[in-house]
């Protein structure tokens, strides 16, 4: 009331053209997610920008560079996680005691092998398989992953088998053929084992649509995590 005429006029005006510039409160969630959605991108042109200077380094040691640019892909990721995590820890816990009280059907990953799911109920976090060597690690580790990979992606890291041997397990195992038959192509003398092995190559490329193969040999677990 003690401004002049004129001067109010002015604010008054203000006032009117702020109203219509900023967004109205039923927009405002929009305009927020917008916001935080453009400063995603930006954190992956900031990545982008990072991995072009690492390669453009003159005289830069590839292997360092290419450890380098695993621990960018890692440090991104793993920044993701935290700032996906909506939940705080007595929520998460609360959530977790909720559930309990609904019986559910078990939806965990099972092995395939009816006496095996019975000892661990399902696979759940880190499961290491270990036994001596030439016991059929590798074989029952692949017997699980194509059992798996019926109902869920499976990406599978061979450090020591090439692809190829492990192309000769699975039609073997899925064939009932004997893998030396398959190395040494003698399955072309026996009609019988040749009908298998044509069967099963149908139905291991299906099983291959869900089951991924990585046989990159002294990969590192930061490897590990940006390919999975």
């Amino acid at each position: 009331e003690k401004l002049r005429g004129d001067t109010k006029e002015y604010f008054k005006g203000l006032v009117s053209d702020s109203e219509s510039l900023l967004p109205s409160l039923s927009n405002i969630i929009y305009y927020a997610e917008t916001i935080r959605d453009k400063s995603k991108l930006r954190d992956g042109i900031n990545l982008g920008q990072e991995i072009t200077a690492q390669c453009f380094q003159p005289n830069a040691d590839t292997e360092e560079v290419l450890a380098n640019l695993e621990q960018l892909f890692a440090r991104f990721i793993k920044e993701r996680v935290l700032q996906s995590k909506k939940e705080t820890t007595i929520e998460a816990f609360q959530s977790f005691v909720d559930k309990l009280a609904v019986v559910e059907e078990d939806r965990g990953t099972k092995t395939g092998f009816y006496d095996i799911d019975l000892m661990l109920h399902h696979l759940e976090g880190l499961t290491i398989l270990a036994a001596q060597t030439s016991v059929g690690k590798t074989a029952f580790a692949l017997n699980i992953a194509r059992n798996v990979a019926r109902d869920k992606p499976v990406l599978f890291f061979s450090l020591e088998q090439t692809e190829e041997q492990l192309f000769t397990r699975l039609l073997s195992a899925e064939a009932e053929v004997n893998s030396e038959e398959i190395r040494t192509q003698a399955f072309h003398a026996d009609p019988i084992s040749k009908a298998l092995l044509l069967a099963a190559s149908e139905s291991v490329q299906n099983a291959l649509q869900r089951l991924f193969i990585d046989d990159t040999a002294h990969v590192s677990t930061q490897y590990i995590s940006s390919v999975a």
